[in-house]
């Protein structure tokens, strides 16, 4: 039980400073949230390298995946933030902005973390 309140407290402490920081770059979004997606992609770069460091010092960063991967970047790119943001815009009926929103937000956050875990996983 120990070890697992340690871990909720890390995720806790992370989540709260991405949530922090989303809300601070994300004060007006727009018409189209686009800096909602640069902020997601971000994210998915960052939480891709910190999985690719964090595999190569497994023993001495333990912490960082529950406080850094979990809680800060799981907090800054938020998947329900994208549902609304698309549900949003279908709302308004602006189906081209809606497809390029949701097509970049779903093709470009995969490459993103993908390319942050290559870049993390280098010595």
């Amino acid at each position: 039980m120990g070890e697992r309140l340690r871990q909720t407290g890390l995720v806790v402490a992370g989540g709260m400073i991405g949530s922090m920081l989303r809300f601070l770059a994300a004060q007006d979004p727009g018409d189209v949230p686009w800096e909602v997606l640069g902020i997601n992609l971000v994210g998915a770069v960052a939480a891709g390298w910190l999985v690719g460091r964090i595999s190569h010092h497994s023993h001495r960063a333990r912490w960082l995946v529950p406080f850094a991967v979990v809680g800060v970047t799981g907090a800054l790119t938020t998947f329900s933030g994208l549902v609304v943001d698309v549900l949003s815009l279908v709302d308004a009926e602006r189906w081209g902005e809606t497809a390029i929103y949701a097509g970049a937000s779903l093709l470009c956050g995969p490459v993103a973390a993908a390319s942050g875990l290559h870049l993390g996983g280098r010595e």
